[in-house]
């Protein structure tokens, strides 16, 4: 590899006039950027056949004539002495970094044909080259980041793509082929394209580019903005021949998939480590530099650079943060709103780099700024994240993101390194020599990814959640290997999303829409593993949390539980795995439908007749009541009923298992009084003695809808209310009498609110009644109460007339 030309930097001579923290950090007798200078082969050439540094043109031409003899009286033998370090495979020049990557590259493949590379091996050269090239200078914020990138290519991110091929020169490489498969990851706010004719359900979508070389440009369509996180769902596109795909797979040879899989196990290892460190101010012992590295790196004594670095949360305001930032760094507005966009925008920024005192008392003084605001506003919540953390902790978790981003894209380029990846990042491979260190077994990195994903901020997660969708989701075996791991870890996800306040695209919980729309995984999910029942039982226990001694959901007036709202996310999940209603049903996903089904029914027990009302009588009421929470819940759970009533519909055995257990749940929930003899007029009755006038009446009724919605297809089955199949030996199954007195008793209510009785309740159950007519809610409210009194009298009338009679009895009916 060639050496790098000399690059001129820019150095500012320290005066007197500087800050008191600048004098702390850099001495003024010493150039700035000291160790930079030294990685350039000019300089070092002329050090090695110099007698003294002020004989070294290249150094002096940098550097006033005082501080070159600064350094030639005071370290010019240190330099010397350490230009060179002895390896396994020979010595070479430790500041001369372009021939340092060959050997290291060298080394690598000396330690793989020995059988003995581990990713020790990898972390030696990362250990020393990494900060060097994006350790944070002294004095500057995260806007003044200005690193070699041109280094960075050729130290850390050629000599792995000439690790895996094997060669000299990563341009010797076979030419990439281009993936039958898009698999392009959407960024936030990129446009996407929805058939409406073509699509499942809106949740497919295609990229431009796909979408205007396909024939659905010219279908109905829908175009929209990405809330990023997705990737495109549009199968093959572009026609490749068959002999040109085996050509592709014929060109890689097992050995470079091998190593790609040894390089991938690495880079997990070293990405999540880095990601999800525990934020402790130094870094794990072995990524520390040694006491002969650190000498080198600091060779004018430098002392330890720390950063302060601010991370985003919800809680606190956009302006809250810019005067605190204004007030505490002393930084013009243009900065701080600069600084604060990147925090909300990466999840965090630097926001100071000096020493570890300098950067721990501005951690103190914003936290004590932000402890001010919540004092004097309604706003509290958890205090704003500030860290101090070392440089070079900053430089490695700079080049983890760097290093997760190029695995991406290089991976893109052939689809059998792709899987090689993908296999890694599920655990199901690890390459050889490298298993013990790797993160393998268990869902490898995938799994861990998963489980702390809270852990990590915004550009960390987005990072890891777009190398998973590019990798494990472009094959399905391996997706559905995903969509396994995913459906496994699903309680922990969700309930580490609850606590989280961060969006829900930024969670690893959004990689559901993905897996759970697929209709060959989700009914394989609901067979095998029981997704159903998790994804549910994940809700039905946030839910057991709210409700009252009665076991009906409550919600409280004045606070709107922010947990309970990002739990309803949960919803969308139960839509995506009922979206596709199977054809064919063996016994095991009809055991896991029904299993999880209960769950779904137990849900609509507890929204039985929450949020009653008694009407007021004598005075106004004083406090409207909340009813806003209970209405979002039946909106989100809306669509789940309506396709759950569509799976039992599917099935004859199905149908009556869930019948079944729906009057099983009816009788044991609706409890009422003993039923009373009234007469009126010439008949009388035996009835339930109810007055809505005074007693409490509620609107939600879906337990009572559900079963309104599963007789309808009774007869399509051959079924009927009075079947063998619903027959109890322990107890009687509900009388129609007793399966229309819910709906009933809301159907009087509204009777007499249109009548004028209930005008002392106030807006909140006018509000709710638009809401009961409304096209949103009306499919599972209205429409399934009339069902409900249309089917309940028909049982009725069909359980007084018998067959002799019915005749006499239908010659007597005249209609007008």
């Amino acid at each position: 590899m060639s050496s790098l030309p000399p690059v001129e930097l820019e150095v500012e001579v320290v005066d007197d006039s500087m800050e008191d923290d600048t004098t702390d950090m850099i001495p003024a007798d010493r150039p700035d950027d000291m160790s930079k200078l030294l990685y350039h082969s000019d300089v070092l050439e002329e050090f090695k056949t110099s007698s003294r540094a002020a004989q070294c043109p290249s150094l002096a031409s940098r550097y006033p004539p005082a501080t070159v003899a600064k350094i030639s009286e005071n370290y010019y033998d240190i330099i010397i002495s350490s230009l060179y370090v002895p390896t396994e495979l020979g010595d070479y020049p430790k500041f001369t970094l372009p021939a340092r990557a060959d050997a290291v590259v060298e080394l690598w493949r000396a330690k793989l044909a020995e059988g003995v590379l581990s990713p020790a091996h990898f972390q030696d050269h990362w250990r020393v080259t990494v900060p060097r090239i994006y350790s944070p200078q002294p004095n500057r914020t995260c806007l003044d980041w200005s690193f070699d990138e041109e280094l960075a290519q050729k130290l850390l991110i050629q000599p792995l793509e000439q690790f895996v091929w094997g060669g000299s020169d990563a341009s010797q490489a076979p030419m990439p082929r281009r993936s039958t498969l898009c698999g392009r990851v959407f960024k936030q706010g990129e446009p996407a394209y929805s058939c409406r004719e073509c699509g499942m359900d809106n949740t497919c979508v295609l990229c431009v580019e796909c979408f205007k070389v396909s024939a659905h440009r010219h279908h109905k369509y829908k175009m929209g903005q990405s809330g990023g996180g997705g990737c495109c769902d549009c199968g093959d596109y572009l026609d490749a021949p068959e002999n040109d795909e085996q050509e592709s797979q014929t060109s890689i040879s097992a050995d470079v998939v091998e190593r790609m899989k040894i390089l991938a196990s690495v880079c997990f290892s070293y990405c999540f480590r880095l990601l999800t460190l525990d934020h402790a101010p130094g870094l794990p012992n072995e990524l520390r530099l040694k006491d002969g590295e650190r000498d080198l790196l600091q060779i004018l004594d430098q002392p330890d650079c720390y950063c302060t670095v601010m991370y985003n949360d919800e809680t606190h305001t956009f302006e809250q943060v810019i005067a605190t930032l204004t007030r505490v760094l002393k930084a013009n507005h243009r900065d701080a709103v600069e600084l604060v966009s990147l925090i909300d925008r990466e999840g965090r920024a630097l926001v100071k780099c000096n020493s570890f005192q300098i950067c721990d008392k501005l951690k103190t003084d914003i936290e004590a700024r932000t402890a001010m605001f919540e004092r004097f506003t309604s706003r509290h919540g958890p205090v704003l994240k500030v860290l101090v953390m070392h440089a070079h902790v900053v430089a490695h978790q700079h080049y983890a993101m760097k290093l997760l981003h190029w695995l991406q894209n290089f991976v893109s380029k052939e689809p059998s390194l792709r899987l090689a990846v993908s296999q890694v990042a599920l655990g199901s491979e690890v390459g050889g020599a490298v298993g013990a260190g790797g993160v393998a077994g268990a869902g490898g990195v995938a799994a861990g990814v998963m489980q702390n994903d809270c852990r990590m901020w915004k550009a960390a997660r987005t990072a890891w959640h777009r190398l998973l969708i590019a990798t494990t989701l472009m094959d399905y075996d391996t997706k559905r290997n995903m969509a396994i791991l995913f459906t496994k870890y699903y309680g922990s996800m969700l309930k580490d999303f609850i606590r989280d306040d961060h969006d829900h695209s930024f969670s690893i919980s959004s990689m559901s829409v993905q897996l759970f729309t697929t209709p060959t995984l989700a009914h394989h999910l609901i067979a095998k593993h029981d997704a159903l029942f998790v994804v549910m039982n994940t809700f039905v226990s946030e839910c057991l949390r709210r409700c009252n001694s009665k076991g009906r959901l409550e919600f409280d007036r004045n606070h709107v539980s922010m947990a309970f709202k990002r739990a309803q996310f949960i919803l969308y999940d139960v839509k995506y795995l009922l979206g596709s209603v199977p054809t064919t049903f063996d016994d095991d996903l009809r055991k896991g439908f029904l299993h999880g089904l209960s769950l779904i029914i137990s849900l609509l027990v507890m929204m039985q007749g929450m949020d009653s009302v008694v009407r007021q009588r004598g005075q106004h009421m004083e406090y409207e009541p909340e009813w806003e929470s209970a209405f979002n819940l039946h909106v989100k759970l809306a669509n789940s009923i309506t396709l759950a009533l569509e799976w039992c519909g599917a099935e004859r055995g199905l149908l009556a298992s869930a019948y079944r257990m729906a009057l099983r749940r009816h009788a044991d929930t609706c409890t009422h009084e003993p039923h009373q003899l009234r007469e009126l007029g010439n008949q009388s009755a035996l009835v339930i003695p109810y007055d809505v006038s005074s007693e409490p009446v509620s609107i939600h009724r879906p337990l009572s809808r559900f079963i309104a919605g599963l007789h309808l297809h009774l007869q399509r089955h051959g079924l009927a209310y009075h079947s063998r199949e619903f027959d109890r030996h322990d107890r009687p199954k509900p009388t129609p009498e007793e399966l229309i007195e819910p709906v009933l008793c809301t159907m009087a209510m509204i009777a007499q609110v249109h009548a004028g009785m209930w005008r002392r309740n106030g807006y909140a159950l006018l509000n709710q009644l638009y809401f009961y007519h409304n096209v949103k809610c009306r499919t599972e409210m209205l429409d399934r109460d009339v069902v409900m009194l249309q089917v309940t009298c028909h049982i009725h009338l069909v359980s007084r007339i018998d067959e002799d009679s019915f005749p006499r009895y239908a010659s007597n009916i005249h209609f007008e």
